[in-house]
């Protein structure tokens, strides 16, 4: 049988304004390595970029002293990356609030709103070290039944 073992990938970041684009050259690479389309790769990686982002800004308040974790999970079915940072977190219910009443210049929201659309799957917990992690997954299950009805269609 052919079964793929489980990946792991791991990025340590200062809290500057290059995470995002550090996180996206590292992402870049390990997106590689699944079968996602390169449609899919990309709306993945704006997805994460978006967390990145409001962890630099919102989580960690632009401090260069706190930091941004990235761990990325690669196994048959899917690819997960979980984004760490040294905040607080954040009330979820508030989150989107000035999104929905303001729309696409709210200053807040429309991160969180985009990951939910490009991730098949998004999490948001204090998890055992004490930092915010925001979870987001993109199954390759779903890309290949796309994939199947675009062919039959």
């Amino acid at each position: 049988m052919n079964e793929r073992p489980v990946e792991y990938y791991r990025v340590e970041m200062l809290n500057t304004k290059r995470c995002v684009a550090i996180s996206d050259d590292f992402l870049k690479s390990i997106l590689k390595l699944t079968p996602l389309s390169e449609n899919d790769s990309y709306r993945f990686r704006v997805a994460i970029s978006e967390i990145v982002s409001n962890s630099y800004r919102h989580g960690n308040k632009e401090d260069p002293n706190k930091k941004i974790y990235i761990l990325c999970t690669i196994d048959k079915n899917c690819i997960k990356v979980v984004i760490e940072d040294e905040g607080n977190g954040f009330d979820l219910s508030d989150a989107g609030k000035k999104y929905e009443i303001e729309g696409i210049y709210a200053p807040g929201g429309r991160g969180l709103k985009i990951a939910g659309k490009f991730a098949d799957n998004v999490e948001y917990e204090i998890n055992e070290t004490g930092r915010f992690s925001v979870s987001l997954v993109k199954n390759f299950e779903l890309e290949k039944n796309k994939q199947k009805e675009t062919i039959m269609n």
